[in-house]
């Protein structure tokens, strides 16, 4: 399987220890990627409202550069997802805005076709085969209970998974050995960039996401976005000085799960990365 691979923003600077698992992962289920040549920011949320018709213009320059060797697009970001599956629909729905967003590419010498479908990495694991999989666990995760967090811009509005209790991640961790615990927060907002704007704000919502893990027995969060992950990591002292708690929760990449079952080196997937280590609860499986 052959995709063209857009990283984004994150995975290139606070997540690059998502990437690295990424294509330890990708390298042993035999999924090639090839990075978009050039590649820009997808514009995430903020870019839209700032210039709609700009921010449409930035990823539909990533998906012309991606059709013109590929027929498949995969990121590993929700937002990146989000944004690139969005002005997919636009386009293919409005054909007035085509026609202008056209013009807009040809002045930069691109032209885009709508050939390229674009997945994300939890959409492109899970369609596989079990058995594929399932061949591949050499260190099966026995007795480690984890909290499946899928964050709202994956399974919202209606792309991919059950918008409420998306089921993907959950059967992939399930399939390692370990124990998915029940979680409410699954697919509530990681506050995202909440965080640097109005973080009373965040933190709250963060919190509610950390404690509902927290007492359902997680021993840490698996995650499939850099900003989620950032956001459920990085805050979590600034949370406990705030609401006056004790969480100290690991929270990792599924693709860091995924790659310890499958028998790699811990130091090929990133695992020193997070803030707060998962070292002491990954200890078995090191």
């Amino acid at each position: 399987m052959s995709y063209a691979y857009y990283p984004g923003c994150s995975l290139h600077s606070s997540a690059k220890d998502y990437d690295q698992s990424i294509k330890a992962l990708c390298n042993i289920l035999g999924i090639q990627l090839q990075e978009i040549d050039d590649w820009n920011c997808c514009g995430a949320t903020a870019a839209p409202s700032v210039n709609p018709d700009l921010a449409l213009t930035l990823v539909l320059r990533n998906l012309a550069r991606a059709e013109a060797n590929h027929e498949k697009l995969v990121t590993a970001c929700n937002a990146c997802y989000l944004a690139l599956r969005r002005a997919k629909e636009r386009i293919d729905q409005y054909p007035q805005l085509k026609a202008k967003m056209e013009d807009n590419l040809e002045a930069a010498g691109l032209e885009y076709q709508g050939r390229v479908t674009v997945q994300h990495l939890l959409e492109v694991v899970a369609s596989l085969e079990p058995g594929v999989l399932a061949k591949q666990i050499k260190k099966p995760l026995t007795g480690l209970k984890v909290a499946c967090y899928y964050g709202c811009q994956l399974v919202r509005p209606r792309f991919y998974d059950d918008p409420e209790d998306p089921r993907s991640l959950d059967w992939l961790m399930e399939l390692t050995g370990a124990q998915v615990v029940p979680f409410r927060h699954k697919a509530k907002c990681c506050a995202a960039s909440l965080a640097t704007t109005k973080d009373m704000v965040a933190w709250k919502m963060i919190k509610d996401i950390l404690q509902d893990a927290q007492q359902e027995g997680a021993q840490l969060i698996v995650t499939i976005c850099p900003m989620c992950q950032m956001n459920l990591d990085a805050y979590q002292d600034r949370i406990n000085a705030r609401f006056n708690l004790n969480l100290e929760l690991p929270v990792v990449y599924f693709t860091q799960l995924l790659g310890l079952a499958f028998g790699l080196d811990s130091r090929n997937l990133g695992l020193d990365k997070p803030v707060v280590s998962p070292r002491r609860v990954l200890s078995s499986f090191l």
